[in-house]
């Protein structure tokens, strides 16, 4: 499905397990990426804040936009 629907990437989480993940992205032959969904740690704005947007810089190097 990854190939035939021509997904760029596929994203894990930080944490959770990265060996699916990582089986997924090395077998359809695209890279892997984590997306932080700041489940866990500091819930302060400013933390929130930056986290999202390192997410949007991954996002767009993911995406190559």
């Amino acid at each position: 499905l990854i190939r035939q629907h021509k997904v760029k990437a596929v994203f894990a989480e930080p944490q959770y397990s990265h060996k699916l993940a990582e089986v997924l992205a090395r077998e359809a032959g695209v890279p892997l990426y984590v997306l932080d969904p700041v489940a866990t740690g500091s819930l302060d704005a400013d933390t929130y804040i930056k986290v999202m947007e390192q997410n949007h810089r991954t996002i767009e190097k993911a995406l190559g936009r």
